[in-house]
């Protein structure tokens, strides 16, 4: 049981400056610390945390409350430490109305919605240039 979402295959969020390997440790330190230490946030972080990007887990599935970590993070710790997260993602939860792209632009997020069908249809795009061995564009980008 659980709430799915998908994101496109390659689905990434840049990190700059590249986090230092202090600052990486310490990231990884207050995620776990935050999310053992408050059982009021929503679900999991559920993303994979690099030098340079924030990718979310592969096969995971259950990504519930990721928007908000995700904002949370930029608030209380990349932008106080010096760091700004660019990226768009499209993502497409079990609920139809759950479906477009998470933008962030220099720490500003904004969410793009579409219909889970254009989501759908984008998806299986994808699938089938890479399958033809093609890098894909996305059909629904600006």
């Amino acid at each position: 049981m659980g709430y799915y979402t998908e994101f496109n295959p390659d689905a990434h969020l840049r990190i700059t400056p590249p986090l230092k390997p202090r600052d990486l440790a310490a990231l990884e330190k207050f995620i776990w610390h935050t999310y053992h230490g408050d059982e009021s946030l929503w679900g999991s972080f559920t993303w994979m945390v690099s030098r340079t990007r924030l990718v979310p887990w592969p096969d995971h599935g259950k990504y519930y409350g990721w928007k908000e970590w995700i904002r949370y993070l930029i608030r209380v710790w990349f932008e106080p430490n010096g760091y700004k997260i660019n990226g768009r993602v499209w993502f497409l939860g079990d609920v139809d109305t759950d479906a477009g792209y998470f933008c962030v632009d220099d720490n500003v997020v904004t969410i793009d919605p579409m219909s889970s069908k254009e989501i759908r249809n984008d998806f299986l795009y994808q699938i089938r240039v890479r399958q033809r061995g093609e890098k894909p564009q996305y059909v629904n980008s600006r």
